[in-house]
């Protein structure tokens, strides 16, 4: 085998070296697209309503400890009036979560 065909064959499995590795990257790079595109499609809106439920259950819990702690009756029946639209506001959150639910151990916990 003379140096200009072993130079030539050089330069082929070189071309071919890239070309594999240049392959692989596209793969990997459209593997991880497509990982991003999961995460910012489903698991960041079910991350913000999980967010959104928990606000609207503390918010109806410190509105539950007002009327159980009311120190008279006016106050009493004027916080209690407020506790139908805060758990509506809650079944509300607690429905947009359940549109995310990624699998049946996450519906399962929402049913409970």
């Amino acid at each position: 085998m003379s140096i200009k065909q072993r130079i030539l064959l050089l330069l082929c499995l070189g071309l071919f070296a890239m070309l594999a590795i240049g392959g692989f990257a596209q793969y990997q790079a459209r593997s991880m697209a497509a990982g991003v595109a999961d995460v910012t499609g489903r698991s960041v809106p079910g991350a913000l309503a999980a967010t959104d439920l928990n606000s609207e259950l503390q918010t109806f819990q410190l509105a539950l400890l007002a009327v159980v702690y009311a120190p008279d009756d006016v106050l009493f029946s004027q916080l209690k009036d407020t506790l139908p639209a805060r758990l509506a506001a809650l079944a509300q959150s607690l429905d947009a979560q359940a549109a995310h639910v990624g699998n049946d151990t996450e519906a399962a916990i929402l049913k409970h």
